[in-house]
């Protein structure tokens, strides 16, 4: 059973695993999320999980950019979000993605357990066992 929501910087994918792929791909370095584009992706991540805890697999490898305040409150806060986020972990490649991924983690949402990884794999491994953990609970 795989589901998607596709847009125009973003894809939610729910993986047979039970795992939530959120990938981001944005080329320009001066974008910034906006709220409003925050509240759709919010939407479609409850939509996908449909009120199950989930570990997100967060990829920014092939993003670039940043977001406004509201943005990351929304992301970070969001009851619905808050609800099913188990654990998130982040695949990243550039330096500037690593910053701002431990910047939103230590100002925004200092709660939700979290790992930082460039590989892809190790990633997808991560959130298997987390995931595995949560359903032996």
């Amino acid at each position: 059973m795989l589901k998607e929501i596709v847009f125009e910087r973003a894809k939610f994918i729910l993986n047979d695993n039970g795992i939530l792929i959120c990938e981001f791909f944005n080329k320009e370095t001066s974008y910034k999320m906006e709220l409003e584009t925050a509240k759709q992706y919010s939407q479609a991540i409850s939509k996908l999980c449909n009120g199950k805890p989930r570990p997100f697999l967060v990829d920014l490898s092939n993003a670039k950019g940043t977001y406004t305040t509201q943005a990351a409150k929304h992301m970070a806060n969001t009851p619905k979000l808050k609800k099913v986020r188990l654990r998130e972990v982040f695949v990243y490649k550039s330096m500037s993605s690593r910053l701002l991924i431990l910047s939103y983690k230590r100002i925004y949402d200092p709660i939700t357990p979290y790992k930082m990884t460039k590989n892809m794999n190790k990633a997808i491994e991560h959130c298997v066992e987390i995931k595995n953990k949560f359903d032996e609970a």
